[in-house]
């Protein structure tokens, strides 16, 4: 089921670890790293851009999650 729901919220857009608990994730970090680990094939780490007040780019950014480009080319739907 986990896996399920975040597939789902990654359809779109990355996001970070924070925005997904703000979304009712329970995750840490860490095992949100191991999560992606187990599933390297689907999930890939990333860096969410984070900026201060003054549009200013902040490094290193916001650790987060993506949906692999090979598995988003294969789970899109088929152009005719």
């Amino acid at each position: 089921m986990l896996f399920n729901r975040l597939v789902t919220e990654l359809k779109h857009s990355p996001r970070s670890f924070i925005y997904l608990r703000s979304k009712g994730y329970k995750q840490s970090d860490k095992e949100f790293e191991e999560i992606i680990a187990k599933n390297d094939s689907v999930f890939q780490r990333t860096r969410i851009v984070r900026k201060d007040e003054n549009g200013v780019r902040q490094i290193p950014g916001w650790p987060g999650v993506d949906l692999t480009k090979e598995y988003k080319a294969a789970s899109a739907p088929a152009k005719q």
